[in-house]
């Protein structure tokens, strides 16, 4: 499930869901253009609540990788510009 999306600039922000069939390890990675500062976050549910964040990747370049184990259910991926603005793309994989 690919989803691509643009960022107006420093704090815009998007909001996915996607859904985990069985547990295992789950790897979203997120592709931002160069010279930007995108990061994304994982939340167990539907909604961006900071105390249901299961994984994060803030670094300063455009693009993350990031890796958790997951229980089966419903979860949201939030990709937010820390600087800059532009197209992205990012794609939960689950193994």
């Amino acid at each position: 499930n690919t989803v691509t999306g643009v960022l107006g600039g420093a704090n815009d922000w998007k909001l996915y869901q996607f859904d985990v069939a069985q547990s295992g390890g789950v790897k979203i990675t997120l592709d931002g253009p160069a010279g930007t500062d995108f990061d994304v976050y994982v939340f167990r549910g539907l909604r961006a609540d900071a105390n249901a964040i299961v994984a994060a990747g803030e670094s300063v370049d455009p693009d993350e990788v990031v890796t958790f184990t997951a229980a089966p259910g419903q979860y949201s991926i939030l990709v937010r510009s820390a600087e800059g603005a532009g197209r992205f793309v990012t794609a939960p994989v689950t193994s």
